[in-house]
């Protein structure tokens, strides 16, 4: 909503989440028409919850986080790290949300990537690139890896050792 009170744009889609857990709502290249957009709602319907026994974590993890100043043509900074696929499962998306703050905790950059056929025990480097300069310093990065362990298609293939699936849903 802009200073005048116009819906300058939309955005509907839908995502999951665990119990217990918070998570990240990105969405990045808005078409907002430029304009001064002063107010964000954010509307949450037709909630769908799912009651769930023996919930095991996907394992997913980020290690060696690192946010630098490029060189590199078009791009003024990157963020990167290593995805590790801990579990006994292959999947075929995993979803990364990268989140830089400055020195005084509020937020400058955001960003999103996707990884593609991640494999049990994989270590896999990715990185988020952000093509204008902040104008502040990055003094932290946060980064958060998601996959959906409710859709079937997203899991390719269970290793010798794993469960036949994440959880067991109530009857």
């Amino acid at each position: 909503i802009d200073n005048e009170n116009n819906i300058v744009f939309t955005q509907k889609g839908k995502d999951y989440i665990l119990s217990g857990q918070s998570k990240y709502i990105i969405d990045i290249n808005l078409e907002t028409n430029k304009a001064n957009v002063l107010k964000v709602d954010f509307i949450i319907s037709n909630v769908s919850w799912t009651q769930v026994k023996d919930l095991k974590d996907p394992s997913i993890v980020i290690k060696d986080k690192v946010f630098q100043y490029s060189g590199k043509k078009g791009i003024q900074g990157s963020a990167s790290g290593i995805l590790i696929n801990e579990s006994n499962y292959d999947f075929d998306r995993i979803h990364i949300k990268t989140i830089l703050y400055d020195n005084k905790n509020n937020i400058i950059g955001l960003g999103k990537t996707e990884l593609r056929t991640v494999l049990s025990k994989e270590k896999r480097y990715f990185e988020t690139n952000w093509d204008e300069i902040f104008d502040t310093n990055v003094s932290k990065v946060e980064m958060e890896a998601n996959t959906n362990i409710f859709d079937s298609d997203n899991i390719l293939k269970i290793k010798e050792g794993g469960d036949e699936r994440f959880l067991r849903l109530d009857e």
